[in-house]
Order: C-alpha cells, then sequence, then structure tokens
C-alpha cells in the first residue's frame, strides 16, 4: 500500500489548514488551466501573507478552489506543488495527525492497515 492510497478525501487538507503556498510556476499552471492571464491569477486568487505567496482562502477559511458541496479540488489537474506533496513536505501537526490518515503513514504512525 502507498500513502496515496491512504487518502481518505475528507478535505481537511484544503478546508482547515489555512496556507497553500504558490509559486510562479503554479500560478501560470493555473493560469493555463483556467484560461486566465498569470497577472489575472495572481490578483484573483492569490495573496502575500508577508512571508510568500499563498492561495487565498474562502470566508469559512477553505481554500478559493476547493468545492464545498462535493469536496473536491476545482483545479486538481494542476493544483499547486505544495498541493501535490502534501502531506510529505507539509508543516505535521498535532490537529493533522489527528484528522488525517495520510499524514499518520508519513510519520509512520499508521501502517496502512
Amino acid at each position: 500500500m502507498t500513502g496515496g492510497d491512504l487518502c481518505e478525501g475528507c478535505d481537511f487538507c484544503c478546508s482547515s489548514l489555512g496556507v497553500c503556498p504558490v509559486n510562479e510556476n503554479d500560478i501560470s499552471k493555473i493560469g493555463r488551466f483556467l484560461h486566465k492571464k498569470y497577472d489575472a491569477v495572481k490578483e484573483e486568487f492569490v495573496i502575500f501573507d508577508g512571508v510568500g505567496l499563498i492561495l487565498k482562502s474562502q470566508s469559512n477559511g477553505a481554500c478559493v478552489f476547493l468545492n464545498n458541496l462535493t469536496k473536491k479540488c476545482l483545479i486538481y489537474a494542476c493544483r499547486p506543488q505544495a498541493c501535490q506533496t502534501f502531506p510529505e513536505k507539509a508543516k505535521i501537526t498535532f490537529s493533522l495527525l489527528k484528522k488525517c490518515r495520510l499524514a499518520r503513514y508519513i510519520s509512520n504512525l499508521d501502517t496502512g492497515e
């Protein structure tokens, strides 16, 4: 069993963590996917949080690209690098371990069985 098999699709990572870092390549990929120019994507969906560029959040704290009804990513095909490598490169917190089986697996706290 691989870590990818353990994602339960709970949307915790997209609805509760609050910060999704993006880089210029991510913004360009999102723009191509949405048929929008780089500057338009950056203005509509990205903010600078004092440290780096991150995706904006909805009023409920979820990622701007999370469909709250289906719990699916609206840009999954071109999701940012931070999303693609989650949770391997994420800061593993207690609340993340409590909610995310994949994070427990990455941290060797869940065997995947």
